[in-house]
């Protein structure tokens, strides 16, 4: 289940250019002033099943120094949890203001997307960046180390880290498989989340496989801290358009 909101504001504001654990915060905000008993802060649960994209201006933009200015915007929210979804919704129609640190915007408008038809073989696109990472050992130290689509261990941990969202989300194995391929270049990006850098990549890719896991992916995200908003992907190319515009 996915939904798309637009903010709006009367004035400029001036957000960190490494705003994602601020819009996370907020939309915690949002889905736990409707539903604390979901949990979504407990460190027992592995994964919290929702992703979000970056937010993308509309009209004024502008980049100064190490802060992003814009008035208006948008970004888009997933989650395979029809209850999460629904408490993030109604928390933004309880209270329609939406405060990114000291940027606040009021939500104009908050639409459900229809989820695209999707196969056994899609290209997906990112519209946050893909994290993968994996610990090697480096001077006698366990280190995690962020891996790019360059790399073949890249495509390993991404197959895993779906494979086992899947499984703690359903409580079993998927019945099928699937496999990753690149299509066209990808652009790296570093991403701060607090004091820790995260390398990510925004890419297109093709989706072979379990079309049940492939829309797992659509929705929960692929690769790792998607709920700071990492590995959302829009569909490019399927049996059927997405509805989903393209974000340049």
């Amino acid at each position: 289940m996915r939904v798309r909101v637009s903010l709006r504001s009367e004035r400029i504001q001036k957000l960190p250019l490494n705003y994602n654990y601020m819009v996370a915060s907020a939309i915690y905000r949002k889905i736990m002033s409707v539903r604390p008993e979901l949990g979504l802060h407990s460190r027992q649960q592995r994964f919290k099943f929702f992703t979000f994209s970056r937010l993308f201006p509309e009209g004024f933009r502008r980049v100064v120094q190490d802060k992003l200015w814009l008035k208006d915007c948008r970004f888009l929210f997933s989650s395979p949890k029809a209850s999460v979804v629904s408490a993030f919704v109604e928390g933004v129609l309880g209270e329609p203001e939406f405060q990114i640190t000291n940027a606040r915007f009021v939500v104009e408008r908050i639409e459900t997307l229809k989820t695209p038809e999707i196969g056994s073989e899609v290209v997906f696109r990112t519209l946050s960046p893909i994290v993968v990472r994996t610990v090697v050992d480096a001077d006698g130290r366990r280190k995690t180390w962020d891996l790019y689509p360059s790399e073949r261990k890249f495509y390993e941990n991404l197959r895993k880290n779906l494979l086992g969202k899947y499984e703690d989300f359903y409580g079993t194995p998927p019945s099928g498989d699937f496999q990753v391929e690149p299509r066209g270049a990808a652009k790296l990006v570093r991403t701060q989340i607090k004091n820790t850098w995260h390398r990510g990549t925004m890419m297109s890719f093709v989706a072979r496989g379990d079309p049940a896991l492939l829309k797992f992916g659509y929705e929960a995200g692929f690769g790792e801290k998607n709920s700071m908003g990492f590995g959302m992907v829009e569909v490019v190319k399927g049996r059927q358009q997405t509805s989903e515009k393209r974000h340049d």
